[in-house]
């Protein structure tokens, strides 16, 4: 007899789980139907069977939760193929934070409705409920996690946003959420935290291990080109980064920006080995290196790798600088490193004449507006080779300006430090709208 009404039983909820499943696969939505209706027809015989064999009851029982086990992994599955499948979209993070929530918040509440009703149905002790709770998401951490292993594996770079995913689920679920799912989500956190670490890990070999060779791309027109392909999983990590500020900042978001400052380190290591190895104008090898990296940060002074994006913005200007300072003698001329040199150490030892030298260097770099127009159009044309990307191109241009404008100032209101013989062949107002004239055509690049 109590075999017959095991084999019933176990029918009756591997086909509610089968259904529910096939159900969940055609509408990609898990619709929570838990079979109670049919199987309160053996509540009375489990009450009498309650005080004659508890094990057979604890069989019943545990059939119960292998089923619902099912459904539940079934659900996590389809969840977080939805998920990570979406992650990349501009609104991804966002819907996949409240899918996820959704998810667990359905799952809570119905482990809770569930592990009442096993209580109840199979008159267990409410001591034996919590034992119940955990059997019913059996695998579900399995499954979980190896749904973000195998996201994790497959983009390295998604660690970021799953991490904000689990941890913003983690603090909307609510205090009435059962406590295994909160264990359950750290696990998850603590699995995303060794993924990128991992990740990470192999990325600072390949840059330390990869060669200067390839990084440098040239044309006929003399440009040369950049791109550092090595360093495209860095950017996208650091882009990913910023993502990090909507996460609580615990011991495991820490060490993740550990890790992420130690790849930034290794890239910028990586940039300055290649500008290194560049056979000439190693300034613009440093330049397009570190551009490519600031343009991904965005974060204010108090955001997660603030240290870092200060670090590589400090890089940034010294790269900005070096290269203005060799493109400016270029084409200018000596006169801006003179008065910048003048500048740094007034009262220095100077060659017999220098004010003299100084003179005719200025009256080279700036004959007049038409001969200053001709020479800042040759500095633009250059850049454009050297610099390619308009964006990088303007955010130098600024600094030129700058370069030029404040050497001129400092040359007119220290007679003191240059001497009086100075009459400048060209107003500063000529030369700031001859310099603003040539920025609308980087614009084109």
């Amino acid at each position: 007899l109590l075999a017959r009404v095991f084999e019933s039983f176990h029918s009756i909820t591997e086909e509610w789980s089968a259904h529910t499943i096939l159900e969940a696969r055609k509408g990609g939505k898990t619709l929570w139907n838990p079979p109670h209706s049919e199987l309160n027809k053996f509540e009375e015989l489990f009450r009498m069977l309650g005080e004659l064999n508890v094990s057979a009851m604890s069989h019943f029982a545990h059939q119960y939760c292998i089923c619902w086990a099912k459904v539940v992994q079934h659900d996590v599955v389809i969840t977080m193929k939805a998920v990570t499948e979406r992650m990349l979209s501009p609104d991804g993070i966002n819907v996949g934070a409240t899918d996820l929530t959704r998810m667990m918040q359905s799952m809570s509440v119905m482990i809770d409705i569930e592990a009442d009703y096993v209580t109840r149905m199979f008159n267990f002790a409410s001591e034996m409920r919590e034992m119940y709770t955990r059997e019913l998401i059996t695998g579900v951490e399995e499954t979980l996690l190896s749904s973000i292993v195998t996201a994790c594996r497959k983009d390295g770079a998604l660690s970021l946003p799953l991490f904000v995913l689990t941890d913003f689920c983690s603090r909307n679920l609510g205090a009435a959420t059962s406590a295994v799912l909160f264990e359950l989500l750290h696990k998850a956190q603590v699995t995303i935290n060794g993924q990128l670490s991992r990740f990470v890990g192999e990325l600072i070999q390949q840059l330390n291990n990869s060669s200067s060779a390839k990084s440098a791309t040239g044309n006929s027109q003399g440009e040369y080109n950049f791109p550092m392909h090595e360093l495209d999983e860095t950017r996208r990590i650091i882009n990913f980064s910023q993502h990090l500020r909507q996460a609580q900042r615990t011991e495991l978001r820490i060490s993740l920006e550990s890790c992420l400052e130690a790849l930034c380190e290794a890239a910028f290591k990586h940039i300055e080995k290649l500008a290194a190895a560049a056979s000439k104008r190693n300034d613009r090898v440093r330049l397009q290196g570190y551009f490519s990296l600031v343009c991904h940060f965005s974060l204010g002074e108090d955001e997660p790798l603030a240290a870092i994006s200060l670090h590589i913005k400090q890089n940034m200007a010294k790269a900005s600088a070096d290269y203005v300072s060799v493109i400016c003698e270029k084409h200018f001329g000596s006169f801006f490193a003179d008065v910048y040199t003048r500048l740094a150490d007034p009262s220095g030892s100077r060659v017999a004449n220098w004010q003299g030298q100084l003179l005719k260097s200025y009256k080279l770099a700036v004959p007049n507006v038409r001969g200053f127009e001709k020479i800042s159009g040759a500095v633009s044309k250059t850049m454009m080779k050297d610099l390619i990307h308009g964006k990088l191109c303007i955010l130098i241009w600024s600094v030129v300006e700058e370069y030029i404008i404040q050497a001129l100032s400092a040359l007119e209101s220290n007679p003191l430090v240059f001497g009086a013989g100075y009459t400048a062949t060209v107003s500063i107002d000529d030369v700031r709208r001859v310099l603003s004239k040539i920025l609308p055509a980087f614009g084109k690049t």
